[in-house]
């Protein structure tokens, strides 16, 4: 018996990320996808959106089961960092720089908000990628913040000297399914969410209270929900800290996640 954890939809997510959907291209990938598909036994997917992407290619019902990735486990042994010397609210994103991330839309949304907004807010952009260098030529102040690709095992310095952590996706329907796996580390630092994506993602931070949401393809939105974070008070804050550690303590518990996958191998 083979179970497959599904963490990406294919073929969809092969054209999202580029590739032209041309008729040879198409047909010995849905045969390839098929073929994986009819030969296992069952199935867990990372984004509850993926079931209904999966069931056209089986033959006949099998097992699918939402298991969502845990996080990667934060390394709490640091001494405390600052991300500036003026006392600012900070949002960080920290991953890999490319197109699909929607950072262009994110530094515009930041680069439109007033003087006022800008001289207590900065951004700080954490990693590396193909479209670094184009990100840094939008950028016209000195309230966005490069750092660079940082060692995995320091990112928790990063994050907790942060206010909100951003993860952002262009708007594609492939990408409405998806959930980055760096929310599930994000909620694990207990840190309220800056979340500048559709579908499955926004609706974890929405319907767990985590922190904010805005469109993708849409700057003047995301520019008001940056003045939203700026604005929030201690309390809406300890609020969303809370939400993020009972979740981490719930459906993001690595356990429990193990032992459902168990369960599930042994079906």
């Amino acid at each position: 018996k083979t179970t497959l954890w599904i963490q990406d939809v294919w073929p969809d997510s092969v054209y999202a990320y580029g590739f032209k959907r041309r008729k040879v291209l198409e047909y010995f990938l849905d045969g390839f996808v098929k073929f994986i598909y009819k030969n296992s036994s069952n199935f867990a997917v990372s984004g509850k959106g993926f079931i209904n992407r999966v069931k056209p290619y089986l033959l006949s019902d099998k097992d699918i089961v939402y298991l969502p990735n845990w996080a990667d486990e934060l390394h709490n042994n640091f001494k405390p960092f600052v991300l500036s010397e003026a006392k600012k609210v900070h949002f960080t994103f920290a991953g890999n720089i490319g197109t699909v991330q929607n950072l262009d839309n994110v530094i515009k949304a930041f680069n439109n908000l007033s003087d006022t907004y800008q001289q207590i807010a900065q951004l700080n952009i954490i990693g590396d990628g193909s479209h670094l260098e184009h990100l840094k030529n939008l950028t016209n102040n000195n309230s966005i913040v490069f750092w660079g690709r940082q060692p995995r095992e320091d990112m928790n310095k990063y994050f907790q000297a942060s206010d909100f952590l951003i993860v952002s996706l262009i708007d594609k329907p492939i990408f409405s399914l998806t959930v980055p796996a760096k929310i599930q580390t994000y909620i694990a630092a207990s840190k309220p969410i800056f979340a500048v994506i559709n579908g499955d993602a926004a609706d974890i931070i929405k319907e767990n209270n985590l922190g904010y949401c805005a469109k993708p393809d849409d700057i003047p939105d995301i520019e008001q929900a940056f003045i939203k974070c700026i604005k929030a008070d201690i309390t809406k804050i300890l609020e969303f800290t809370k939400n993020c550690e009972h979740l981490t303590n719930t459906t993001f518990n690595k356990d429990r996640i193990i032992d459902s996958l168990l369960e599930l191998l042994k079906r």
